[in-house]
């Protein structure tokens, strides 16, 4: 799933400043009741394609049964 949205909010300046918010899911099957994945490549190229140089990432996720480190 992807979605993207830009919106304005105010600058320091007292202008208005361009937020991109990208949404994107990532989909993990696992196998067995402990297991881990660095997900920082997947999330770079998450970035890289939407030409995002700074700013914060937000990982969620939709089960209770999830560690993010």
């Amino acid at each position: 799933m992807k979605s993207s949205m830009e919106t304005l909010a105010p600058h320091k300046e007292g202008g208005l400043q361009t937020i991109r918010m990208i949404s994107e899911t990532v989909r993990l099957v696992t196998d067995k009741r402990l297991e881990l994945y660095n997900l920082t490549e997947r999330v770079a190229d998450i970035l890289k394609r939407h030409d995002i140089k700074e700013g914060l990432v937000l990982l969620s996720s939709c089960t209770r049964h999830w560690g993010c480190w």
